[in-house]
């Protein structure tokens, strides 16, 4: 059917029949929840109940352990006593670290020296048995294991095989499953966002729970003060060895040095610099001073030249006035004044004593005007003097330049033999230093971290109690049964109510027709017999309300002649067309009752009539119609049924003899009920709707599926067949009830007084 496609049930009611569809309710419809816990409680208490009961047996049959509880503080900033560089570091204080302690306690490493250290393992016990990995398949393995046959146990994991071990390897193998115990009962973890961690172990003893979590602790401190004592031990070995070749290296660098610098001729002077260079500075200065003497020398020169050109007097030199010797010449030029003036006052300019002084007065001038030209003229010798002392500076310099070239290859290598030293050195006297350190710290390691709090034997025990099992088993399978059942329900795709039918196929439900047990039908020769001999039961009235739901279906030309068919076979039409008929005639009609299912006729087989059937002879002609027809007075109606099968049912059914037949059957009767084949498989029932006032289309309750039907049905529109309704049969009536579909469960609640079943 196409509209299995749609997700709506709307859109397939409304692309086949027209009939009024209920409206979805919007929001929560409790009313459905309430009838889905109904519906499927006894799937959800059974569950619960299973699991409940597991859960409680599970709780009450463990022993009870207890968990000890020991604190360890991580300290990241260590205290130290002397102001040194540690070479093992101290742990850091982010989360990394922290995580990396607590996998480094549950590190089997550790746990293997726990179990050497407080001898938690017999060296000469046999080697334990192995358990199951889950408590659960161990408490199984502990519960049915007795009675099960070791094989089973091996297959199914409730057992393992226990591995032959050798002797001398027993210990081993029992200290790896005591490693293994440790782990799964031993849980490490961080207090919050502090530097703390607790170590918390669970055994079945309290002492044993304290002790290993003590024990773990203790281990814990030892190995971290070992392992900074063992890198201490290690880094000063290694620097010892270090520090001796380094020393080695620094000796011999510096030998080398010297040997080169002796054999070049590289001497250094003080600042760092060569004999070469400091020879060169010197004669720089030298140099410098000598020009600038001479400079000095020649601007007075010059100047003195200037003061001769120009006649003028040269006492006022520097150079004159501070030579004693023209101080003398002053001192004798001014006695033989003073001695002429006292003369001339006695004497006249013409006498002899008086020329005499002025002739020694003019030899001392003449020697006042030599020694001034000496003067002059020793300045000049000085600047020749400087200008051959620069001559002989700049060829000095000169010539060391040219040696300092010469030397200039040879300190290259030199500088590289000395940079070499100097690394050797510096990398000597660093490690000397770091020796000298470690040393020290050898004397002061130290844990990063302590025990703040130390596991005592826990007084109560850490497991559940028997009735949080208890509890927990009830909810958490009270869950499951829930959703169990949603999935059943969700699975189920069977059709329950008449709501259903009129919600996905927009198909009017007549009735839901009442399931009646084979112990009461049997008692009157069936479900017509039962309809007549209680027409005031459930079942009776049901049929009743299937005819009057019929004949309101068209008020104005109400169906007379009534197919009943199904989507496939078993769903009850047969019964249902014989008790339709029989209602009918119970009700004062002339009813007859033909049976149009060729292929896997029932109605013969229903009455226990089956071999008055002449259909198939009539239709061929080989029957005559007083034979087509025999009474069924008990139910008081007559029936046209079929003995043997025909080769072409179709061609029966679509031929002008058998409309003919349905044509006759209308004028003399009242009511034609035609029982017909299942519309999937076959054409048979859509032939036959051709030839009938109105189909009454059945699905049984619990066992058509939705699919099914809806498969049915669209066949019947493609062929254009009248569908008036639909019958839902063999309904629980109570258990429908119960289940809160609505519709027949008001039978029960309301109106049972009224029926007599």
């Amino acid at each position: 059917m196409s509209a299995r496609g749609d997700s709506s049930p709307g859109a397939a009611a409304e692309r086949y029949y027209g009939a009024p569809q209920e409206p979805a309710e919007e929001g929560t419809d409790l009313r459905g929840v309430l009838a889905f816990f109904r519906r499927r409680r006894n799937l959800i208490l059974g569950v619960t109940l299973i699991g409940t009961v597991a859960a409680g047996y599970w709780g009450f049959s463990r022993k009870p352990v207890y968990t000890a509880q020991a604190l360890v503080k991580i300290e990241p900033k260590e205290a130290k006593i002397i102001d040194i560089q540690a070479v093992a570091a101290g742990l850091s204080a982010d989360a990394a670290t922290v995580e990396t302690q607590i996998r480094l306690i549950q590190s089997r490493s550790m746990l293997d020296q726990l179990v050497e250290r407080l001898d938690l393992v017999d060296r000469n016990a046999p080697l334990p048995r192995s358990e199951p990995e889950s408590p659960m398949v161990a408490w199984l393995a502990g519960t049915v294991g007795a009675w099960l046959p070791q094989d089973w146990l091996f297959a199914t994991g409730l057992a393992q095989e226990q591995p032959e071990v050798e002797p001398e390897l027993a210990y081993e193998v029992a200290k790896e499953q005591r490693i293994d115990e440790l782990l799964d009962n031993l849980k490490v973890k961080q207090e919050g966002r502090s530097l703390v961690l607790s170590i918390n172990y669970t055994a079945p003893s309290p002492a044993e729970a304290a002790r290993i979590a003590n024990g773990l602790a203790d281990l814990y401190i030892a190995a971290q003060v070992q392992e900074k004592a063992g890198i201490t031990q290690r880094a000063t070995e290694w620097l010892e060895i270090r520090v001796a070749e380094l020393q080695e290296q620094v000796v011999a660098g510096e030998a080398e040095v010297e040997q080169y610098r002796a054999k070049h001729g590289l001497y250094e002077a003080k600042g760092g610099l060569t004999l070469q260079g400091q020879q060169i500075m010197n004669l720089t200065q030298m140099l410098v001073q000598a020009r600038a003497e001479r400079s000095e020398k020649e601007s007075r020169l010059r100047y003195i030249r200037d003061l001769q050109n120009r006649r003028e007097s040269l006492n006022t030199l520097s150079e004159v006035m501070n030579s004693p010797y023209m101080t003398r010449l002053w001192e004798q030029e001014r006695e033989l004044q003073k001695a002429e003036a006292e003369l001339l006052s006695t004497f006249g300019e013409k006498h002899p004593r008086v020329q005499l002084l002025k002739a020694e007065q003019a030899k001392v001038a003449e020697k006042i005007r030599a020694e001034v030209q000496r003067i002059v003229d020793n300045t000049a010798n000085e600047i020749k003097v400087l200008q051959a002392r620069e001559r002989s500076i700049e060829q000095d310099i000169a010539r060391l330049m040219h040696e300092t070239d010469k030397a200039g290859q040879a300190e290259i290598k030199l500088r590289e033999l000395e940079r070499q030293v100097a690394v050797n050195r510096a990398l000597y006297e660093q490690f000397l230093q770091r020796l000298k350190e470690t040393r020290e710290q050898q004397q002061l390691a130290a844990a990063d971290a302590k025990v703040v709090a130390r596991a005592k034997p826990p007084e109560a025990p850490s497991s559940r109690p028997p009735l949080f099992w208890v509890l927990a088993g009830f909810f958490v399978s009270s869950l499951a049964g829930t959703g169990l059942a949603w999935a059943v329900e969700r699975l189920d795709n069977t059709i329950r109510s008449g709501k259903e039918i009129e919600r996905l196929f927009g198909l009017p439900c007549y009735a839901l027709v009442p399931y009646v047990s084979p112990s009461i039908t049997k008692k009157h020769g069936g479900l017509a017999g039962y309809l007549v001999a209680k027409p005031l039961s459930i079942y009776a009235e049901t049929i009743r309300q299937i005819f009057t739901a019929l004949r309101l279906s068209d008020v104005d030309r109400p169906p007379r002649v009534i197919q009943v068919t199904s989507s496939v076979p078993a769903e009850g039409k047969t019964t249902l067309a014989i008790s339709l008929a029989t209602a009918l005639a119970q009700a004062g009609h002339k009813v007859v009752l033909i049976d149009l299912d060729i292929r896997h006729p029932s109605v013969g087989r229903e009455l226990g009539t089956r071999a008055l059937g002449r259909l198939v002879e009539y239709m061929a002609g080989d029957a005559a119609a007083e034979e087509l027809i025999y009474p069924v007075p008990e139910l008081g109606i007559e029936v046209i049924s079929v003995d043997r099968q025909s080769a072409n049912p179709g061609a029966l059914i679509a031929s002008q003899r058998m409309k003919e037949l349905l044509a006759s059957l209308r004028e003399r009767y009242d009511y034609v009920v035609v029982d017909s084949t299942p519309v999937l498989g076959v054409t048979d029932s859509k032939l036959t709707a051709e030839l009938v006032d109105a189909v009454l289309f059945v699905v049984r309750w619990e066992k058509t599926t939705k699919d099914v039907a809806e498969d049915a049905l669209k066949q019947l529109v493609e062929h254009r067949v009248p569908v008036a309704g639909c019958v839902v049969t063999q309904v629980d009536v109570k258990k429908h009830a119960r289940y809160g579909y609505g519709g027949v469960d008001h039978y029960y609640s309301k109106y049972h007084k009224y029926y007599v079943n």
